[in-house]
């Protein structure tokens, strides 16, 4: 048998001690001389003595012993693919454990798994867990911080290596500083999640975890918001908490900000994440604390927690209508079915009536007035609005408030009608027929007089806290833009207009104006100003609780904070030839350019009256 025969002989059958958090690299005596002048002879590589040099005098003095041998490179034992070993001085390979080693003033780590190769590159101990990095010679990285994109095809990664084991060990560590090794062995930078336990850690860009307690920080990839970060766990934990005080931590780390629904209700939380829990009871509850104005809620409890109700309910014996914010419904509602009514205690028309018909009552208006109730296919009663006949007469509803039109006079359907004090109709002026032009860049009705002195004496009367005053007409889909001067309110623009299918007619104001309202981190929808929401002039608020369009952004506006759904004046990137028509969910929708001058020139506070054409009386 040859030397080298011999040696294989030798490595057949070793048994490897099993590794552990605390282990130690066994170390080898010295004394075996035969066998290491078998290895040198074989490798050419000659074995340096324990009492040579100045690194193997400090190697001795270190915490692991010097393990004693030498390095065989070879690919017998593996097909031909070049391999590390270490061989011990029987001439046995080297198995599961960590070995210190010393060549001449060089003094590093390297670490043979339980096959015998040893590492090179990444590999994870199954029996432990950690990870273990080295180079292509087998040395492994350095006790410490280590930053290098070796591991990571070239991407730049933190690692921290236990001075202890020489690896990485992936969990918690207040080593170098807090930090979180994750199963890759680097250490988790931005908000991280651990798929197993769904807990979010933290860390800024060296791997520095986030304090515990409250942390208020835009850093994370979802814009300025609260965390909790646990003291014993040190990330956020989602889920209920009452540490620092009743909240609720979402899926991605954060607090709950505003309300999510869920399968028992709404859970709502003020702005600081405080739920509805911390400062109400089960029940009615009246509260500004959730969203800065005065709300009624009804609450019921459910494993221990809050959820406000919503949509229609009964509670004390009586029908409740609360919106899609939890708030219960004390007045009017406009919506497709007609005006939902409610009165001061959130009783809805369903408790005073029990059919359809006319509805004399001061209960929803501080004073006598009559509806005519209709009953939905939900089930409940609306007060009917527009023009309708009845019982042979006509009436009309009005669509802000419900109640009939009495002892004035209405425009309706192309016609002037004078309304008597039980809400009937008699025509008295039949009016000219509008109808809505073919395109929007084409306007046709620039010299309708009566129109558009109909929408002077509105400025007039209505007034507004700047010298700009529009008009959104929802019917025949069309703005005017009235500028007041010396001579009081004159037409200064009149162009066609997109429509809104789901919007509220009314006096409003410009509230703010943004290049775009809509937002994305990964698309323009700007476009230099040729998107299809630039140019933006808002002038409802709207704030949604939950995001549903993938363009909507996280606002903090005084109504409350939430994913922003207003309705705007504002451009749509179509071209002159577009028909109008309710295209648009909300807004008003003009050709890019006009909606541009709107932004430039109609100031914050200004007038917008929007209306439907047929259902207003000052035509």
């Amino acid at each position: 048998m040859n030397q080298l025969g011999r040696l294989r002989q030798l490595t057949k059958g070793t048994t490897d001690m099993k590794s552990s958090r605390n282990r130690r690299p066994l170390a080898v005596t010295a004394g075996l001389a035969c066998a290491l002048g078998i290895a040198a002879a074989l490798t050419g590589v000659p074995v340096v003595s324990l009492a040579e040099g100045s690194a193997q005098a400090a190697a001795l003095a270190s915490e692991t012993p010097v393990s004693e041998g030498h390095w065989l490179v070879t690919g017998e034992y593996t097909g031909g693919v070049l391999q590390r070993y270490w061989i011990n001085p029987d001439g046995s390979i080297a198995r599961g454990k960590l070995l210190h080693v010393v060549e001449g003033t060089s003094d590093y780590y390297a670490y043979a798994t339980p096959d015998g190769p040893v590492v090179r590159g990444r590999w994870v101990d199954p029996s432990t867990g950690y990870i273990y990095f080295a180079n292509n010679d087998g040395r492994l990285e350095s006790a410490g911080w280590v930053v290098t994109g070796a591991y990571t095809n070239g991407a730049l990664q933190r690692y921290w290596i236990d001075e202890d084991v020489h690896a990485a060990i992936p969990g918690y560590s207040s080593d170098g500083w807090d930090h979180y090794t994750m199963d890759e062995g680097y250490v988790a930078r931005g908000a991280w999640t651990d798929p197993s336990t769904g807990y979010v850690y933290l860390a800024n860009n060296d791997g520095l975890l986030a304090g515990t307690g409250w942390v208020v920080a835009d850093s994370y990839g979802h814009g300025l918001q609260r965390y909790w970060v646990d003291p014993d766990s040190h990330a956020c934990e989602p889920g209920f908490s009452d540490e620092g005080w009743a909240h609720y931590t979402t899926d991605a780390g954060y607090v709950l900000r505003g309300s999510v629904r869920t399968e028992h209700g709404l859970l709502i939380a003020n702005n600081d994440g405080l739920l509805a829990e911390g400062v109400c009871s089960e029940g009615f509850s009246t509260t500004s604390a959730l969203n800065g104005r005065e709300t009624l809620y009804y609450f019921k409890r459910v494993n221990g927690h809050l959820y406000a109700q919503t949509g229609f309910f009964e509670a004390s014996g009586a029908w409740r209508y609360a919106g899609d914010d939890g708030s219960v419904l004390r007045g009017k509602l406009s919506t497709s079915n007609g005006v939902l009514l409610a009165d001061g205690s959130g009783r809805l028309a369903d408790s005073l009536a029990q059919s359809e018909g006319m509805l004399v009552t001061d209960a929803f208006d501080g004073v006598l007035q009559r509806y005519y109730l209709v009953r939905a296919e939900d089930g409940h009663l609306y007060a009917r609005t527009g023009l309708f006949e009845f019982d042979g007469d006509l009436y009309f509803g009005l669509s802000d408030q419900g109640y009939l039109a009495r002892n004035c006079t209405i425009t309706a359907e192309g016609g002037r009608y004078e309304a008597d004090n039980d809400a009937k109709l008699t025509l008295v002026h039949a009016i000219a027929q509008r109808v809505p032009d073919a395109t929007i860049g084409t306007v046709t009705w620039g010299n309708d007089h009566d129109y558009l002195n109909a929408l002077v004496r509105l400025a007039e009367r209505e007034g507004s806290k700047t010298d700009w005053f529009v008009t959104f007409d929802n019917e025949l889909f069309r703005v005017v833009v009235l500028h007041r001067g010396d001579g009081g309110w004159q037409v200064e623009k009149t162009w066609n207009c997109v429509g809104a299918t789901a919007t509220y007619s009314g006096k409003w104001e410009v509230l703010h104006k943004r290049e775009s309202n809509w937002y994305s981190e990964t698309y323009d929808w700007f476009q230099n100003g040729n998107g299809p929401n630039a140019w933006s002039t808002d002038y409802i608020w709207g704030i949604r609780s939950e995001w549903s369009q993938n363009h909507e952004r996280w606002v903090d506006s005084p109504y409350g904070s939430g994913y922003e759904d207003c309705a705007a004046i504002h451009g749509t990137g179509w071209a002159a030839d577009h028909a109008p028509g309710k295209g648009n969910r909300g807004c008003c929708g003009l050709l890019n350019a006009n909606a541009k001058w709107v932004y430039d020139n109609v100031d914050i506070g200004s007038t917008v009256y929007e209306f439907e054409y047929s259902q207003v009386n000052f035509f």
